[in-house]
């Protein structure tokens, strides 16, 4: 099944994330039988790595369909089932998290840039509720997603969306500059387009 999983992922097919989940459903059934497969820690996250490869190929809805089996493995984070055949320890929303980010950020398609930020400040919120300090790399994603959706709805207010995601970084102690990284560099502004300093 993990084998399966990692060639989905390194497929760069719009598909990766759709037959990923088609294993991780096998897998969770054949779980029920087998204990040695009880641990779906690996499978969740190469899940949502395929789902990254779907949106770096340019799938439309990656992001929420990504979304969703997070919340999935969220419930089962927080479920009392002893039945469930899941175990919660084990569960890898800490390095989900990251991933789920990287798809909002590799999402460019202008139907859902708005969702993927969404998805994205939703993230961040969810980081901080669990106690997991987000990384300079967070925001920098939290940014992209933010440019994303500026960049194909420019009637959008821009400053107070910019301002958010600095104003978030820096509780956690992370300059504007930081935020920015290469993007500062790699983006040229266009005309009458202004980028913080």
């Amino acid at each position: 099944f993990l084998l399966m999983l990692q060639l989905w992922q390194n497929s760069q097919s719009t598909e990766a994330g759709v037959y990923a989940e088609e294993i991780l459903s096998r897998m969770e059934i054949v779980g029920m039988y087998q204990d040695e497969l009880k641990n779906f820690s690996n499978a969740y996250v190469l899940a949502l790595e395929c789902w990254l490869t779907a949106a770096k190929a340019g799938r439309s809805g990656a992001a929420e369909c990504a979304f969703r089996l997070l919340e999935m493995v969220e419930a089962q984070a927080s479920s009392d089932d002893p039945f469930s055949g899941v175990n919660r320890s084990m569960l890898p929303l800490p390095r989900m998290y990251p991933l789920m980010m990287s798809i909002c950020a590799s999402t460019h398609e202008k139907q859902d840039a708005s969702r993927a930020m969404a998805i994205a400040f939703k993230i961040c919120d969810k980081m901080v509720h669990d106690n997991i300090k987000p990384s300079p790399v967070i925001f920098e994603m939290l940014y992209i997603c933010v440019r994303n959706f500026l960049d194909r709805h420019p009637e959008e207010e821009r400053q107070g969306l910019l301002r958010d995601v600095f104003e978030r970084a820096g509780k956690h102690g992370i300059t504007r500059g930081e935020v920015m990284g290469r993007r500062k560099q790699l983006l040229r502004p266009k005309k009458g387009y202004y980028i913080p300093a």
